[in-house]
């Protein structure tokens, strides 16, 4: 049977120290660039004082993306709640 320890560690042994954030104006191909480029499937948006205020998906951003095209540039459409906040931290 394997080892579980891991299941102990505290999260900040495991966390991104330094990770790459997006703001609310950043447009959804920069976003789609960032995931790419970092291997990411999720980036957390910030605002002008670095707090987080949600959570954007690979998945959400490929959805708009059908829906627009491409080629037009959006900004990221989806602000999420606290509670919302509160869960996808707790996943």
């Amino acid at each position: 049977m394997k080892s579980e320890h891991w299941r102990h560690d505290p999260i900040s042994k495991h966390m991104s120290k330094n990770p790459v954030v997006v703001t609310g104006v950043c447009k959804i191909g920069d976003a789609v660039s960032l995931l790419d480029k970092h291997g990411y499937y999720r980036l957390p948006v910030v605002d002008e004082e670095e707090k987080l205020v949600g959570i954007v998906t690979r998945y959400d951003l490929v959805q708009k993306l059908v829906v627009l095209g491409e080629k037009r540039k959006e900004q990221i459409p989806k602000v999420y709640t606290e509670e919302e906040k509160q869960e996808m931290l707790r996943q």
